[in-house]
């Protein structure tokens, strides 16, 4: 059986984080069905006038590529994206003369809209160079996008898989009439909640009644600067909390508190029509349904009923459809418990590593 080694430019020490996390439960499949998945850190320049430079200039690299004599010939190298430069370029060269299978991870695609700095758009128009070019030396690219082919390779089309070990206590509170929304993440602009704010401003000016609030966590600090002097101006102060960034336990009792997670409303502003999101995966094993506004896996399940797809564009969420939602999950006579476990169990059931990761194993055992 191939050696397998996965390759990244994150630091090992730093598991417990988000992405670092998923690359772990990544290598424990691989390590399930090959036996033993050795990590490669492609380690980073610890200048910072150093990276800087590296950044600007052609040829230059903020990655160690020397690694590239640790893997052995015929095995596999499962690589997670980093810039695609002329070191990175080099680099599958060389593991290609090796007889090296190279499966690429994109995490998101297409990414090119999601950059906005200088260097990052400079850095873009170096990797155009090069990306006619990746289809004589990768085999295949891992995308959660439904694409075909990318950069005119064959891709192994996946879905985010979730940590089911991760089994968060669900909340027993009742449920009343209040229809209280959450949404966590990092804040960017294609999470488009700004669209949420709008909505509940529109509800109340067009004489809504029902009691509606916005929990959002997370930091981003401009984003999150704008969405508070929104609320102000807005007049809904008491419709939207901010609670910064939280995680453990703190952040648990925000999520005890909520009934409806909004995923990603403004993906299209990215240029992205379809999205495995990995933070809608984790509100599904909290519990929670769901509201998205772009395309999904749940899109292709209607028998799901715990899922809401509102438009992908610039309109304000209609708040009344969530309300609507809300009543039809939350008045059908079941307990809250009951609800929260029917719709982890789903999440367990399609979404956890060993289902989601599938299609890279057979792929990498049939090579």
């Amino acid at each position: 059986m191939a050696k397998v080694y996965y390759i990244s430019g994150l630091k090992f020490e730093l598991w417990g984080m988000g992405i670092q996390k998923k690359i772990r439960n990544q290598m424990n499949e691989l390590e399930k069905n090959f036996g033993h998945c050795e990590y490669i850190f492609l380690e980073n320049p610890k200048s910072k006038i150093t990276k800087y430079i590296n950044k600007i200039v052609p040829y230059l690299s903020n990655v160690n590529y020397k690694k590239a004599d640790l893997i052995d010939s015929g095995s596999i190298a499962y690589i997670r994206y980093v810039t695609i430069d002329y070191s990175f370029y080099t680099f599958i060269k060389r593991l290609n003369k090796k007889n090296v299978k190279i499966l690429l991870e994109i995490p998101t695609y297409p990414y090119n809209k999601e950059v906005t700095s200088i260097i990052g758009k400079w850095q873009l128009l170096g990797e155009s160079v090069y990306i006619s070019k990746l289809y004589k030396y990768i085999d295949r690219i891992i995308t959660y996008s439904k694409d075909q082919l990318i950069f005119n390779i064959p891709t192994i089309c996946i879905s985010n898989g979730i940590d089911t070990k991760d089994m968060y206590q669900l909340s027993c509170s009742p449920i009343d009439s209040t229809v209280n929304m959450i949404a966590v993440a990092s804040l960017a602009k294609w999470h488009g909640y700004d669209r949420v704010i709008k909505g509940i401003a529109e509800y109340y000016a067009n004489g809504g009644k029902r009691n509606v609030v916005f929990h959002l966590v997370g930091d981003g600090y401009r984003i999150l600067e704008q969405y508070k002097k929104d609320v102000r101006q807005l007049g809904i102060e008491n419709h939207v909390i901010f609670y910064g960034k939280r995680t453990g336990s703190s952040l648990d009792d925000v999520y005890h508190k909520c009934t409806i997670a909004i995923d990603s409303l403004g993906r299209h502003r990215s240029g992205v029509i379809y999205n495995s999101s990995l933070k809608g995966k984790e509100y599904l094993l909290k519990g929670l349904p769901v509201v998205s506004g772009v395309k999904t896996e749940l899109d292709y399940d209607l028998s799901f009923k715990y899922y809401l797809r509102v438009p992908a564009d610039e309109t304000a969420v209609d708040i009344n459809s969530i309300i609507k939602f809300f009543d039809y999950i939350y008045t059908s006579g079941r307990n809250r418990k009951e609800i929260q476990e029917e719709i982890r169990m789903y999440a367990i059931k399609n979404f956890s590593y060993e289902v989601a990761f599938l299609p890279v194993i057979r792929y990498m055992k049939s090579i």
